[in-house]
């Protein structure tokens, strides 16, 4: 199979008054049989306590629907490892956003295709060494809009992130147990943990 390149660098240095950056690519994605890591990493990474990274890549995996992917630095270099391939069917595909951990040092992030066929925001739970895959909300392209550029941060307990096709921001709210629910209040959409499942209903 004939690939481009997909790489992730990283700008290490740069001085006063002028950028003077000397570039080193950690990894390159598609290094594998039919792209099994990862293809077209759109979003940055972020890293955990002991500088970890951690991306999607758009494309890629098994089904070529978007993977989620761990970098650990090793003696011999970066090596990457698939925390989750998606499928492309009610999991979700195309995750072009960032993702964001929360206090827990879950994963959460957002899918722009699959699900009904408008996207899902998913959780990555870690557990002995491996992570387990949820979707907690799946679009639906009505009031809830389409999901957009994924995941831009945690902020008081609230899951940030972005739709697009003219809806407003999304809120996710993280604290709490149960299941997801989404909710529309004026000129943002709310996720929250309840007891029992919800509707979408508008304020």
């Amino acid at each position: 199979m004939k690939t481009t390149a997909f790489v992730l660098a990283l700008i290490l240095f740069f001085t006063a008054g002028a950028w003077a950056g000397t570039e080193k690519v950690l990894y390159a994605f598609c290094s594998q049989q039919n792209c099994a890591d990862g293809a077209y990493p759109y979003a940055g990474v972020i890293s955990d306590k002991v500088h970890n990274l951690y991306g999607t890549t758009a494309q890629g995996g098994d089904n070529f629907a978007g993977v989620v992917y761990e970098l650990k630095h090793t003696k011999s270099g970066w090596k990457e490892s698939v925390l989750y391939k998606f499928t492309g069917g009610a999991d979700g595909a195309a995750p072009t956003g960032q993702l964001v951990f929360d206090t827990k040092g879950n994963l959460y992030g957002i899918a722009n295709g699959g699900g009904a066929g408008y996207g899902t925001v998913y959780e990555l739970t870690p557990s002995k060494g491996s992570w387990t895959f949820k979707v907690i909300y799946t679009f639906q392209g009505g009031t809830d809009g389409n999901p957009g550029i994924g995941v831009s941060g945690i902020s008081r307990g609230w899951l940030v992130s972005q739709v697009r096709s003219g809806s407003p921001p999304s809120i996710v709210r993280l604290p709490g147990s149960g299941s997801f629910s989404l909710s529309v209040i004026p000129e943002m959409y709310s996720i929250t943990r309840k007891s029992t499942p919800c509707c979408v209903s508008k304020s």
